[in-house]
């Protein structure tokens, strides 16, 4: 037994848990719910889909508390914040004629009206960055500041009422699928209940998962630091294949690989490359290790 005990710490020597628990959390939350729920209810197509679209902004708002999080700072201003840059777009897009004040304003095409609302963010950004970096006031408190001002001015753009209706392609980046009609099946002869386009999208993932993890270990070998033991490395980038083919087959059998995925994608592949190919980058991780020396 002892022997048994010790060649699997051996085998697991190198592994890095903290960097990996959240991966194993994560599977083990998918087993049990699957387990627990009624007829394995939350493995279902169907609410796969509904897990990516309505909970895609959340991911899309963690990459940038990712980085905030990461040079040592907290942002407690992130919701009130995605609160009025929505209420902004909300406004640029649809010309609200009910509400006083606002008259002056045309109805912007969708793209325009994101574009401001972009523009707006980072004018936010800018200006809670200024009082952190310049003036030295702990982000605890300029953004706790943030929290009430941003949710004031959201409720201030809209006025308390509802505005609508929006456009079809501004309201597809939410709630649209990528080829939902399933052309390209069609095309080919695909089962009609199964979205070629999201298997092709899911098979290209894969690939460059795992073209990234060998580049990344092949990288880490060539510069003589220390990499994951080989049993390891193989098990759950295998696991992770597969967890990742088997959400994209899922998908598939619903409506296929929603617009709100696709863009989270994108801008995880931007994080990525500003994060480890940026002089930006570096400077947010030599400032999060050590202000000081920094």
């Amino acid at each position: 037994k002892a022997g048994f005990l010790s060649n699997i710490k051996n085998s697991l020597e190198g592994v890095n848990l903290r960097q990996n628990g959240i991966f194993l959390a994560l599977v083990a939350l998918v087993i049990f719910f699957a387990a627990t729920t009624p007829n394995a209810a939350s493995i279902t197509p169907t609410n796969w889909s509904n897990l990516v679209v309505q909970n895609g902004y959340i991911l899309v708002l963690a990459i940038g508390m990712v980085m905030v999080i990461i040079a040592g700072h907290i942002d407690l201003s992130v919701g009130s914040v995605a609160a009025f840059i929505g209420a902004v777009a909300g406004i640029l897009v649809v010309r609200p004629l009910e509400q006083d004040g606002w008259e002056w304003l045309p109805a912007l095409p969708w793209w325009a009206g994101l574009l401001g609302a972009v523009i707006v963010g980072a004018i936010v950004g800018v200006w809670q960055g200024f009082w952190v970096a310049y003036v030295g006031i702990p982000a605890f408190i300029v953004t706790l500041a943030g929290m009430l001002l941003f949710r004031g001015l959201a409720l201030m753009t809209l006025q308390n009422s509802n505005i609508g209706p929006f456009p079809d392609e501004f309201r597809a980046i939410g709630n649209g699928f990528l080829d939902k009609e399933n052309a390209l099946g069609t095309a080919i002869g695909f089962p009609a209940g199964c979205n070629a386009m999201a298997l092709v999208v899911t098979a290209l993932g894969v690939v460059a998962l795992i073209w990234q993890a060998i580049n990344q270990r092949a990288g880490r070998v060539k510069y003589g630091q220390p990499v994951e033991p080989r049993i390891w490395y193989y098990v759950k980038n295998v696991a992770l294949s597969i967890m990742v083919g088997y959400v994209g087959f899922q998908l598939s059998q619903a409506n296929g690989i929603p617009f709100t995925l696709l863009l989270l994608i994108f801008l995880i592949v931007v994080y990525s490359i500003v994060m480890n190919k940026t002089t930006f980058g570096r400077h947010i991780y030599a400032i999060g290790g050590n202000l000081n020396a920094a």
